[in-house]
C-alpha cells in the first residue's frame, strides 16, 4: 500500500490534475468539462505506476540511491503476482548492488525464479547472482556455473563475461581473468556498467597479480577517472593508487 501513497503518485496525481483542471478552463468545454476529470481519475494510478518504474534508475543515476531503493522496495511490496514481484526483486537488487550492499542484492536475486524470464533477462539475473557472489567470495564454483550458463544464454553480452572473469579472479585463475575481462571491456567499453570505474579497477588487481605493477597502476587511473568519486569502489581504487 506504501506504493500508493508515496511522494511519486502525489506528483503524478497532482500534475494530472492540473492538466485537467488546464484543459477544462482554456478548452471551454461546457458540458462537457468533466471529461478531463473523469480521464484524470482513471488514468492517474496507472501512470502513477508507470511513473515510479521509470525512476527507479533514473533515481540511481543521480545518486539519490536510498529513495530508489525505497521506491524499488515499495514496488517490489505491492506486487500483486509472482512474476511481478521477481522483476521488481531484481530492481531492489540493482539499487543495493550500487550501494555496495552484495549480500542483500543476493539475497533478493537468488529468490527469483530465473526459470519464467526469457533468454537475456534470465542471463542477466544468473550474470548478477555470479557477480554477487564473487564480490562475497562465496559459492565461486557455483558462482562459474551460474556465469558460464549466462553466457550461453546471452553470448554478445559483454558485461556477462566480466562478471565470468571477476568470479575466476577470486578463484585464482589469474591469467584467464584478465583475458576475461579485457574481452568484456572491448564488447562493452560503457564504464558506468556494472559500476563506475569497477572493471577497470579489477582489470587492475588482475594485471598486478600477474606482477604487471605499471600496467595495473594505469588501469587503476582509469578506474578513478571513471568513478569520479563515487563509491562503491572510489576508495578501493584510492587505496591502489595510494600504495
Amino acid at each position: 500500500m506504501a506504493r500508493l501513497f508515496n511522494r511519486e503518485t502525489i506528483f503524478v496525481a497532482v500534475a494530472g490534475l492540473l492538466v485537467a483542471i488546464a484543459i477544462a478552463w482554456f478548452a471551454d468545454l461546457g458540458r462537457f468539462s468533466v471529461i478531463p476529470f473523469v480521464v484524470w481519475l482513471v488514468a492517474s494510478l496507472p501512470a502513477a505506476i508507470k511513473v515510479q518504474h521509470a525512476l527507479v534508475p533514473v533515481y540511481l543515476r543521480m545518486g539519490f540511491k536510498q529513495r530508489a531503493l525505497s521506491l524499488a522496495t515499495d514496488i517490489r511490496e505491492s506486487a500483486p503476482t509472482r512474476k511481478s514481484r521477481d522483476l521488481a526483486s531484481v530492481d531492489v537488487a540493482m539499487v543495493q548492488s550500487a550501494m555496495g550492499r552484495f549480500e542483500d542484492a543476493l539475497r533478493n536475486l537468488d529468490g527469483v525464479k530465473d526459470e519464467s524470464f526469457g533468454a537475456l533477462p534470465r542471463a542477466l539475473i544468473l550474470g548478477n547472482r555470479a557477480w554477487c557472489r564473487a564480490h562475497l567470495s562465496r559459492d565461486l564454483e557455483r558462482a562459474l556455473d551460474e556465469a558460464g550458463k549466462a553466457r550461453l544464454l546471452a553470448p554478445e553480452e559483454g558485461l556477462l563475461k566480466y562478471f565470468e572473469g571477476l568470479v575466476l579472479l577470486k578463484m585464482g585463475k589469474v591469467t584467464q581473468a584478465r583475458a576475461t575481462i579485457s574481452a568484456s571491456l572491448e564488447l562493452e567499453p560503457d564504464p558506468e556498467l556494472p559500476l563506475p570505474g569497477e572493471r577497470r579497477l579489477v582489470l587492475g588487481d588482475a594485471l598486478f597479480a600477474e606482477d604487471d605493477q605499471q600496467a595495473a597502476k594505469n588501469a587503476w587511473r582509469v578506474a578513478e577517472r571513471e568513478a569520479r568519486g563515487r563509491d562503491p569502489f572510489a576508495t578501493e581504487i584510492k587505496k591502489r593508487l595510494d600504495h
